[in-house]
C-alpha cells in the first residue's frame, strides 16, 4: 500500500513561475495617491501625451490604475482659455475658473503641457489658513490677561471680563419638576441668558471651552495703554 505524500506540491507550469525562470511578472499594487502626486510633480512642464505614456509605462502592471482612472482626479484635462484666464470644465460644476478648481495639476489649454495649479491648497494647508484666520479674528476683539480674566471689545469699548466655569445639567427639566427654579446664567459679553445650546458660541467668544463671562467693567485709559489697545491718535 502506497502512502500519499502530504507535503507534495506540483511543479509550476512553464511561464507561471517567478521572473527569474522566465515567468510573467507579478501584478503590482495600485499606486497610492501620494505616489501619483509625486509622479505628476516630477513630470510638470512635459507634454500631456508624454506624461500619459510615462504613466502607462510606470504603472502598467498596477491593478485598477488604468481602469478606475483614479490618477485623473489630480489633473484637470479639460481646460480652455478666455481673455487670458484659464477655465476648467468639471463634470459636476460645469465650467469654473482655475482659482476655484479642486485640481492640483492641469493641462495647459494652449501649450498642452502639464502645469501645477498655483491656487491649489491641500487639506492641511486649508486647515492652517482657517486656524490663522480664527486667531486673527479673535485677536481683534479679545486678549487674554490671566486664566480667568480677558479683555473684550464690545462695540467700540474695551471691557475687563471675569470668567467662570459652567456646567449645564444634562436634564434641565428635573430641578423645575421638583419645585426648584432652574439656575440661569447670564453672559455679559453675549448680553443674554445662556444655556447648553450656546456651548459652541461661548467657545468661539472666549477661545476656550467651559467658561462664560459673569462680570465686566470698562477698561481705564491706563489699562488700555498697558495692553496696547489705544488707537494711534491717542498714543
Amino acid at each position: 500500500m502506497v502512502k500519499a505524500n502530504r507535503n507534495f506540491r506540483p511543479a509550476p507550469k512553464h511561464g507561471a513561475g517567478n521572473a527569474s525562470l522566465g515567468g510573467t511578472q507579478p501584478r503590482l499594487r495600485a499606486p497610492t495617491p501620494a505616489a501619483l502626486r509625486s509622479f505628476l510633480a516630477s513630470h510638470v512642464g512635459q507634454s500631456w501625451k508624454s506624461v500619459c505614456d510615462a504613466h502607462r509605462h510606470s504603472f502598467r502592471e498596477a491593478e485598477g490604475t488604468e481602469r478606475s482612472g483614479s490618477w485623473m482626479t489630480h489633473v484637470a484635462t479639460k481646460t480652455s482659455s478666455k481673455q487670458g484666464r484659464i477655465r476648467v470644465h468639471t463634470p459636476d460644476a460645469g465650467m469654473v475658473p482655475l482659482e476655484v478648481a479642486h485640481y492640483e495639476f492641469f493641462v495647459h489649454p494652449e501649450l498642452g503641457t502639464l502645469v501645477r495649479n498655483p491656487y491649489y491648497l491641500s487639506q492641511e494647508q486649508k486647515e492652517k489658513e482657517r486656524e490663522l484666520r480664527r486667531v486673527e479674528e479673535l485677536h481683534k476683539r479679545m486678549r487674554h490677561v490671566s486664566p480667568f480674566v480677558q479683555v473684550h471689545r464690545i462695540g467700540a469699548v474695551w471691557y475687563l471680563v471675569e470668567l467662570r466655569h459652567f456646567r449645564f445639567p444634562e436634564k434641565t427639566v428635573e430641578p423645575e419638576a421638583k419645585g426648584h427654579p432652574r439656575e440661569s446664567l447670564f453672559d455679559v459679553v453675549l448680553g443674554r441668558t445662556i444655556d447648553a445650546s450656546d456651548r459652541f458660541e461661548l467657545e468661539r467668544t472666549y477661545g476656550r471651552r467651559g467658561v462664560y463671562g459673569f462680570r465686566k467693567r470698562e477698561l481705564l485709559y491706563r489699562e488700555r495703554r498697558d495692553l496696547g489697545l489705544l488707537p494711534l491718535a491717542e498714543t
